[in-house]
């Protein structure tokens, strides 16, 4: 590959900044899509607060006891969970991977294990919904390509550590991915908060959470 490609300010790098704008503007378009459907005012007394509901929904409420799912499933949510510091430890490395080579060695050290711990769940979570039958009874098909591409993006970060010549890997599959992001599933990284907040509000000014202040 020539110097065009993987130098200092390759294309690739370009490459990478022209995906992230095409993700960043297809989560924007999604944004306004699913706000064109209105807010329903709600005319009743608030009996609680707003500010509780969003804070519970973003604390209290994803932790494992106040949500059966993740209950009844605690390694998955575990897993989950690591899976998510990995990615976030990956897009961070890709980040520093456009700057200067100098200032990614001493992050290298700092990330290297949540993005290798990160992988092997991710491709874990994967073996999981292939392998059981229910859940690959229920799995769309944007539900194994998302994971695919995700886990591809952190072996890729994996392997960028370690062998920095096959930094492009990671610019090619975080391209990939960041194209990807606004068409799919992976766009739950923007509507998880939009969500959170709008549940957070409904219950908290309704007073049910958080269930000390519905005194439950």
């Amino acid at each position: 590959m020539s110097d065009l490609w993987i130098g200092p300010l390759s294309l690739l790098k370009y490459a990478v900044i022209g995906a992230f704008a095409f993700a960043l503007v297809g989560l924007i378009l999604a944004l306004r899509k699913a706000r064109s459907f209105g807010e329903r005012k709600s005319y009743a007394l608030a009996v609680g607060s707003e500010s509780a509901g969003i804070r519970y929904a973003f604390v209290e409420g994803m932790m494992p006891w106040e949500k059966d799912s993740a209950r009844q499933h605690i390694a998955t949510y575990v897993a989950g969970v690591i899976y998510h510091i990995g990615i976030f430890a990956a897009f961070l490395l890709l980040l520093l991977s456009l700057a200067p080579p100098q200032t990614g060695q001493f992050w290298n050290a700092i990330l290297v294990a949540p993005v290798i711990a990160g992988c092997l769940t991710g491709f874990g979570l994967l073996i999981k919904r292939i392998s059981t039958r229910y859940l690959r009874a229920i799995s769309h098909p944007d539900d194994f390509l998302a994971n695919l591409l995700v886990d591809i993006f952190l072996l890729a970060a994996a392997v960028a550590i370690y062998e920095p010549d096959l930094t492009p890997l990671l610019h090619i599959s975080a391209i990939l991915l960041l194209l990807y992001l606004p068409l799919g599933k992976i766009r739950h990284c923007c509507f998880f908060f939009v969500s959170r907040v709008t549940f957070g509000k409904y219950f908290g000014r309704r007073g049910v959470l958080p269930h000390d202040q519905a005194g439950a």
